[in-house]
């Protein structure tokens, strides 16, 4: 169960449109350095192997444009968006097949 209540994001952005085709590794139980993951398909949340996910009132912002999403959900079962303000959210059925959705 992770969730987010009013959470304002800025990040610094300009990553192009090819990074959102990023498909991050399993990286294993007890390696969670970020460098371990490459690049990452979101300029936002990038959630993995969650149940119950939640982002209430939450905002996505990039001080320079940026092509990948602002929210990416993989492995992700009973999630729940908010009053969210972002422009693209990818949701993965798996490796191979995924949704888009655009607000």
């Amino acid at each position: 169960n992770v969730q987010f209540h009013d959470v304002n994001l800025l990040v610094k952005g300009g990553h192009p449109v090819e990074d959102a085709e990023a498909y991050p590794p399993e990286i294993g139980v007890g390696r969670y350095n970020v460098g371990d993951l490459k690049i990452q398909p979101s300029f936002g949340f990038w959630v993995r192997h969650v149940k119950d996910f939640l982002l209430d009132n939450c905002s996505i912002n990039a001080e320079q444009k940026d092509g990948r999403y602002a929210v990416v959900l993989d492995d992700v079962i009973g999630a729940e968006i908010k009053k969210h303000f972002a422009v693209k959210i990818l949701i993965y059925k798996n490796k191979d097949e995924a949704y888009l959705f655009i607000f």
